[in-house]
This record gives C-alpha cells, sequence and structure tokens, in this order.
C-alpha cells in the first residue's frame, strides 16, 4: 500500500492523537479511492466557471447575485 511508504516515523511523534488520526485515515482509505478523489476534484476546478466568463455569456448582474461560484 502506498500510504504506507509515506507514514511518519512513530518514534519522532509523541503526540498520540496525531498518531490516531494518521492511523485512522491509513487504516479506512484506500490508494484507489483517494486517487478517485483526487481526479474527480481536479476535474470539477478544470469545470469551474468565473463571474467574467457568465457576464460573456450573457448574464446580467442581478443573475451573478444569485450563483454560487
Amino acid at each position: 500500500m502506498d500510504y504506507l511508504k509515506v507514514c511518519p516515523d512513530p518514534q519522532a511523534i509523541t503526540d498520540p492523537d496525531f498518531i490516531n488520526i494518521v492511523y485512522e485515515f491509513a487504516m479506512n482509505y484506500t490508494t484507489e479511492s483517494l486517487r478517485k478523489s483526487y481526479i474527480e476534484n481536479k476535474k470539477r476546478e478544470m469545470e469551474k466557471v468565473t463571474r467574467d466568463e457568465l457576464r460573456e455569456l450573457g448574464y446580467d448582474e442581478e443573475d451573478l447575485t444569485d450563483v454560487e461560484i
């Protein structure tokens, strides 16, 4: 598994909460699920539009007040 390659050195970490978070993350998320969510987020970022692009498409300021970008 890939996450075992980058897991922090346990002797250097003294915070038990941090160790617990790293352990839970490593045990609950597979490499494939992380890769899938990364690709989905990257695709969402590429498809994001700006207010200027919407203005060029013909939307007026009243329409843009209701849009969350």
